[in-house]
């Protein structure tokens, strides 16, 4: 038994899918880990026959071709993985064994294997389980696929080993120990903020809004921490890709409102201010402008691209995420530039701390820039496909954001809420410039 389980061993290491026909392409191989749900399925019987799949086979996922018999072909998808990605490789892999195929190969977008752990429905993933189903590298379907061009081909299909399960089970733990604490730490910071200014006497509207905000955001980013990018086998599609994307458009949202609410104390005066998060008209309107039009579309794409599975969509959200970014990062970055510039022709109390405030907001818009310029890079399919960017770019990514919130809740600070609420004191501040 010990000698047997060696000898499988050995094989899914050096497993390969071999051609065995055409004779002058005979002895080409390629690489071919299996998807999740397929690991450890079976060999398929040897010197099968290759049959291009047909999208016309499709029928509401997967759940057509009644009466299909592909006779124990091995069904060779060479297109593009977009048009079945909606559906999940399970639900193809549940009709590709309806229709007798003796096994799948699939193309990948680069490298095989990164598809691994991409669940679209859990119990389509559990009715697929041994079915023999199969990554090909984008390259290596392009070799195949222009032999299949010339005529029959034949294939011997292995299991090869999946360098991405191996990299998920090593370096990959400390990627999530190092995101999922950053959001730990800057969680349990900005609780401590909260709960300190929920406690006081006084008009804290603002802080205690974007303080729970980037509560809300934290927690979000230390769930989506446990399975990041379908590397665990627990998140679906929809609710690993909903988890991704919702944290940046509610980070966004609480750093245009501390910013207009910072903008509004500045252009305070004495005797204004009352009750409401903003003091002025002109941010109200631009709050709900940004909130609805940005932010609330931002949150719909996501959320259409998570639920139906549309990998366009997701990567229009993530170029509006990364516009949206910049642009809020650098309007902060300029204005309050331009306000420290001001505030250092003169020195004193009140402009001493306006100024470490101001500061604290625009280091939140420089980690903003940084934080679009890494979404904008997570996009890319080097970075997005291949096993070392993709785990740098995506601690820069939990890096960035975590900073950018802990800058977020530095604004607020403690001693403020002892005896003055920090409208007044801007109000006061402002009158002393």
């Amino acid at each position: 038994m010990r000698f047997a389980l060696v000898l499988v061993a050995l094989r899914l290491a050096h497993g390969r899918t071999v051609v065995t026909f055409p004779p002058e392409y005979a002895g080409e191989s390629f690489l071919t880990p299996a998807l999740g749900f397929a690991r450890g399925s079976l060999t398929p019987p040897p010197d099968r026959p290759v049959l291009p799949f047909d999208l016309s086979w499709c029928d509401a996922c997967g759940g057509g071709a009644d009466g299909l018999d592909l006779n124990g072909a091995v069904l060779f998808h060479s297109l593009s993985y977009e048009p079945c990605f909606r559906c999940g490789y399970a639900a193809i892999a549940i009709m590709a064994r309806r229709a007798n195929a003796s096994a799948a190969l699939w193309r990948a977008s680069m490298d095989a294997g990164h598809e691994v752990y991409v669940i679209h429905s859990g119990a389509d993933w559990d009715d697929a389980r041994g079915f023999p189903f199969f990554e090909i590298g984008a390259a290596d379907n392009d070799a195949l696929a222009s032999i299949a061009r010339a005529g029959a081909v034949r294939v011997t299909v292995e299991e090869s080993a999946n360098p991405w399960v191996a990299f998920y089970g090593s370096w990959w733990i400390g990627v999530q120990a190092v995101c999922g604490g950053s959001s730990v730490a800057v969680l349990v910071y900005g609780v401590r903020r909260l709960a300190h200014f929920v406690r006081r006497k006084g008009q804290f509207q603002v802080a205690i809004a974007v303080l729970s905000i980037e509560a809300v955001n934290n927690s979000i980013r230390i769930l989506y921490a446990i399975d990041p990018l379908w590397t665990r086998e627990i998140f679906s599609y929809g609710v690993g890709r909903m988890l991704l994307t919702v944290s940046i458009p509610i980070g966004l949202m609480s750093a245009v409102l501390l910013f207009l609410a910072w903008s509004d104390m500045l252009g305070a005066t004495k005797g204004s201010g009352g009750a409401g998060l903003f003091k002025s008209r002109r941010s109200q309107v631009v709050f709900a402008v940004v909130g609805l039009v940005f932010i609330g579309g931002d949150l719909a794409l996501g959320v259409m691209a998570a639920v139906n599975g549309w990998v366009d969509l997701s990567l229009l959200a993530a170029l509006i995420d990364s516009v949206f970014s910049l642009l809020v990062g650098i309007g902060i970055g300029v204005v309050g530039t331009r306000l420290l510039r001001t505030l250092s022709a003169g020195s004193s109390r009140a402009t001493d701390k306006v100024s470490r405030l101001t500061r604290k907001i625009r280091r939140m818009g420089v980690f903003l820039v940084l934080a679009a310029l890494v979404i904008a890079l997570a996009g890319q399919e080097p970075i997005m496909f291949r096993l070392v960017p993709r785990a740098a770019v995506f601690t820069m990514y939990y890096i960035t954001q975590s900073a950018r919130s802990f800058y977020t809740i530095t604004f607020f600070e403690r001693g403020s809420a002892k005896r003055t609420s920090p409208y007044s004191t801007a109000v006061s501040t402002a009158a002393a410039l």
